[in-house]
């Protein structure tokens, strides 16, 4: 499968279209802005390539929701579900730097989709589970993360945890900070991501916090509970057509 390159004027544009879109879902959200621009790429270039630049061009919209947030952040869970998630990483960038591109593809689209069915489904939890729970989580979503840039596995967990909305979105972006800086990390050492498609990729990045700030203007403004299920649905459409592609 051909990489993705931020070379040519036409996939800048694409790319920056995706970034928008998927920014616009993670400033609301919470999550799943990765996801959008994973699942539409995917078919078309090789999933290592497109994975690292991703994660460059999240991270820029962290940065700026990482503050406005952090008072609502719940520590007794966000913190040991980390712990977790940086144990379980490194098996899943195995698998994602071993397996061919082609199965890879597909592998994302399967867990996507199956990860967000449970997230329409809506899996409550009646009480906050034990630490060990948190842990166990937290490394699944580790590989899961590590293997498909997907975040949906700690997504599921913090809202079928018994939080507040603000708490389990909070959550959410601290995990999606901590966790980018350990992914670009790695994919820089294992030349995955060059220092130049890293800036490149980060330009873009500006592109997908602006659509992060509109959705985190809507998130206030907004039905939480319909908006999200309706991101849910197309998500789902999304990693449907990327089983056929």
């Amino acid at each position: 499968m051909p990489t993705l390159e931020l070379t040519d004027p036409f996939t800048i544009a694409v790319v920056a279209i995706a970034a928008l879109v998927g920014g616009f879902v993670r400033g609301f959200s919470g999550f799943g802005g990765p996801a959008v621009m994973i699942l539409v790429l995917v078919p078309f270039f090789a999933p290592v390539s497109i994975l690292s630049k991703v994660m460059v061009i999240d991270f820029i919209a962290n940065i700026k929701l990482i503050p406005s947030t952090v008072r609502d952040i719940h520590r007794a869970t966000a913190i040991p579900v980390l712990a977790g998630t940086l144990l379980g990483g490194p098996l899943g960038f195995y698998a994602l730097n071993s397996m061919d591109p082609h199965v890879m593809k597909r592998a994302i689209a399967a867990i996507a989709g199956s990860l967000t069915i449970m997230l329409i489904v809506g899996v409550k939890f009646s009480r906050i589970p034990s630490l060990w729970v948190h842990l166990g989580l937290g490394i699944f979503a580790g590989v899961v993360l590590g293997a498909t840039n997907i975040a949906f596995a700690a997504a599921l967990y913090f809202l079928a945890l018994p939080l507040a909305a603000r708490q389990g979105r909070a959550n959410m972006i601290l995990w999606g900070f901590v966790t980018s800086i350990a992914l670009i990390i790695a994919h820089l050492a294992v030349s995955n991501l060059s220092w130049e498609s890293m800036w490149r990729a980060a330009l873009i990045g500006f592109i997908y916090l602006a659509g992060a700030w509109i959705g985190t203007f809507v998130f206030a403004k907004t039905s939480e509970r319909n908006f999200r299920s309706l991101v849910l649905w197309f998500l789902l459409a999304l990693a449907a057509v990327g089983l056929y592609i």
